[in-house]
């Protein structure tokens, strides 16, 4: 089913243990409303000819970019995602060496004929600020909204079948025994993926 809609999203914060060995998830924040989401994911491609024709062709997963458009970003979610800090007044504060935190990045999207919703979640993802706009009010008003870019990027830690997640979605329809346990808690803690 084509995806008419989009709401609830929401970030976690990642931690890595010693040695890549594991990853904990913080609870999940929702951010302000959702506006539009854009993903393009990149691959790393080679072809290897032989008498005069492709014999092998691989392509592989590198990194996907996002562009995420909300209503605002709120101190905290500047805090959160950009490494900022807080003055002692509730000033938020940039400096030349802030660097940003790598989150888990959930939302849910509308599915047509808008019963029924997928739900998503990408397990690491460093975003870069905003840029910023301001235009004084005229005879008609524009509203200016923050799009954050980031960049989606496999697990540093392996699932149990070694291999390195980078987004995983489930369809609240989906007959799967189990899919719709998991749906309920979605946006409470970012869902662990068994096989």
């Amino acid at each position: 089913m084509p995806q008419i809609g989009l709401d609830k999203a929401h970030y976690a914060s990642r931690t890595v243990a010693s040695g890549n060995a594991s990853v904990t998830f913080g609870t999940p924040v929702a951010l302000p409303p959702a506006i539009s989401a854009n993903l393009t994911p990149n691959y790393a491609t080679a072809e290897l000819y032989g008498d005069d024709v492709i014999t092998d062709d691989l392509s592989a997963f590198t990194y996907a970019t996002i562009e995420l458009n909300t209503r605002d970003l709120e101190p905290k979610d500047l805090v959160d995602l950009f490494g900022l800090r807080r003055g002692s007044k509730g000033e938020v504060v940039y400096s030349g060496e802030d660097v940003s935190v790598e989150v888990a990045l959930g939302f849910r999207s509308l599915k047509s004929p808008g019963t029924n919703y997928r739900y998503y979640w990408f397990r690491r993802v460093k975003f870069t600020l905003p840029a910023s706009a301001w235009n004084t009010k005229g005879d008609s008003i524009t509203f200016n909204t923050p799009t954050i870019s980031g960049k989606v990027m496999p697990d540093i830690v392996p699932d149990a079948a070694g291999k390195h997640q980078w987004e995983f979605h489930l369809d609240d329809d989906d007959p799967t025994t189990g899919a719709s346990t998991q749906i309920a808690g979605w946006f409470t803690a970012v869902p662990t993926v068994t096989f």
